[in-house]
């Protein structure tokens, strides 16, 4: 749902409102004590002309009447200042949602146009869809913070009649529950921010009470569906890298390490020729760790071709494992190249900028570099 700002600033009106009328009746009183002191000393200084006709008796006895009321007058402001101030006070709630994270296993996120489930297995999480896709464990550590450390503050509304305009009703909100196996831990509706991005309106779904909680909690729930999933592709230790083979449409090129450094083969392998630090340590730098811009989305459908790839790099590592990357045929119209990792049934999106770095040529990777003396 869009901003609409007229209703996102009444939170901040209704205080400034408070906040004005508090002035005006603080101003008030301190009116009524500055009269009364007046017409208190100009009231002494007439008796004082006097003193010499009256005694002393008298004379307390006059003072005594102006004194009482100007102690009534200030006991007045002090009870009222006190109210006014227990009034406006903000009664913060940490933990709001009471949540434990070693509880929570399952976080179900109901949107207006759309609905996400996440869920943890093994200790890993993934985002529920046609196949398990794995979600991205710093969005999801975000996520869970925000939600077992959410502070709210002072209470906006209580009209049921006024929760659309804080977007925390049954259409606008994002209804967001937490669960424990099959049992709901707790739940909580995200309204919109207010127009600082410091605070967002929120409420539960049993109560009318609509809340502040500090935070532009929006941002955290309200990712698109690719928002939560894990685009990393190789994350490995350069150090752990055995060799590294590319495998073109029209020729093959490995890259093997020895204890000298790096060199360059080709089929059938039988021989190998240093190379140039300065040729491979981008490409290994590169693989080592792979990112995806974006994932395989319906408005790639047809561009899509892994029978033809242009591209299959298989990487050993010194531990026995091995990585394998197959990049679809090239669409020369297109600048995303799309990738598979062996065992992953995601699709993933590489820029055609980091995508044209693996394409060696065997003859330039074999001639030094020549460096200014």
């Amino acid at each position: 749902a869009g901003f609409n700002f007229n209703t996102i600033q009444t939170g901040w009106r209704e205080s400034a409102r408070n906040h004005v009328g508090r002035l005006k009746k603080d101003y008030q009183i301190y009116q009524y004590v500055r009269y009364a002191v007046f017409g208190y000393c100009f009231w002494h200084h007439q008796m004082a002309n006097q003193t010499h006709q009256e005694n002393f008796g008298e004379l307390m006895k006059r003072l005594l009447i102006p004194v009482i009321i100007l102690a009534v007058i200030i006991l007045v402001w002090l009870i009222q200042s006190g109210l006014e101030e227990k009034k406006t006070k903000v009664q913060a709630v940490e933990n709001y949602l009471n949540l434990n994270e070693s509880d929570v296993d399952k976080v179900l996120i109901f949107k207006p146009d759309d609905s996400l489930a996440l869920y943890q297995e093994n200790a890993v999480w993934y985002v529920q869809d046609s196949f398990a896709r794995k979600a991205d464990p710093q969005v999801i550590n975000n996520m869970l913070t925000q939600s077992i450390t959410m502070r709210v503050e002072n209470v906006i509304s209580r009209n049921p009649e006024k929760q659309a305009d804080f977007d925390v009703d049954s259409i606008k909100g994002m209804l967001v529950q937490f669960w424990d196996n099959d049992k709901l831990l707790n739940s909580i509706i995200i309204g919109k921010m207010t127009n600082g991005y410091t605070h967002t309106y929120v409420r539960q779904p049993e109560s009318n009470e609509v809340y502040l909680s500090t935070g532009p909690l929006s941002y955290v729930y309200n990712r698109p569906r690719t928002g939560w999933l894990d685009k990393n592709i190789l994350s490995l230790l350069s150090g752990s890298i055995e060799s590294i083979e590319f495998i073109y449409q029209d020729r093959t090129i490995k890259l093997l390490r020895k204890e000298t450094g790096w060199e360059a083969s080709q089929p059938p392998y039988s021989t190998s020729e240093p190379v140039d630090d300065n040729h491979v340590n981008p490409v290994i730098n590169l693989l080592t760790n792979l990112t995806a811009s974006d994932f395989e989305n319906a408005s790639d459908s047809g561009l899509v071709n892994f029978e033809q790839p242009s591209l299959i790099i298989n990487i050993s590592l010194f531990d026995g494992n091995t990585e394998t990357l197959t990049f679809a045929a090239i669409n020369e119209e297109e600048s995303r190249r799309y990738c598979r990792k062996t065992g992953i049934s995601e699709t993933y999106i590489v820029m055609r900028s980091r995508f044209d770095n693996f394409f060696l040529d065997y003859s330039i990777l074999t001639t030094p570099i020549e460096t200014e003396e």
